[in-house]
């Protein structure tokens, strides 16, 4: 995985939106694209519905992975938010980890604001540069 995750800023602002819209549970879907971009946001209900800990709702990430098959992309990353703290893998979200090989993109409150990072964590969390493009 390279050092860098392009994400066009209606992507990031709709992955703000939807952490806004539901401010009391972590939100979370898959990104996808091609190589290091992603170009498509598929939101997947938390099947737990909790402030701390996401687990997708099957059926819906069964229909985000076919999906992406169909439409001929690459999963290029995860997202969930912390509603309730910063942008930055929690323990849990390491250990929990199923794809290595794809970027983390986390949406954290830092005051007032939401805050978006990605990460790397394939060997211990390592922060990716998120580069904002137009589109």
């Amino acid at each position: 995985m390279s050092g860098l995750l392009r994400l066009p800023a209606r992507l990031l602002r709709a992955m703000e939106a939807e952490a806004a819209a539901r401010p009391e549970e972590e939100v979370c879907g898959l990104l996808s694209g091609h190589g290091n971009v992603a170009d498509t946001l598929l939101p997947v209900e938390n099947a737990l519905h909790s402030p701390h800990a996401f687990d997708m709702e099957p059926a819906g990430l069964l229909d985000a992975m076919r999906n992406i098959r169909e439409s001929g992309g690459e999963l290029v990353a995860i997202y969930h938010s912390h509603p309730f703290g910063p942008a930055y893998p929690s323990r849990t979200d390491v250990a929990s980890n199923q794809y290595p090989e794809v970027a983390h993109v986390l949406i954290g409150r830092e005051g007032a604001e939401w805050r978006v990072r990605a990460f790397r964590l394939d060997d211990g969390v390592g922060e990716l540069t998120l580069k904002t493009v137009a589109g």
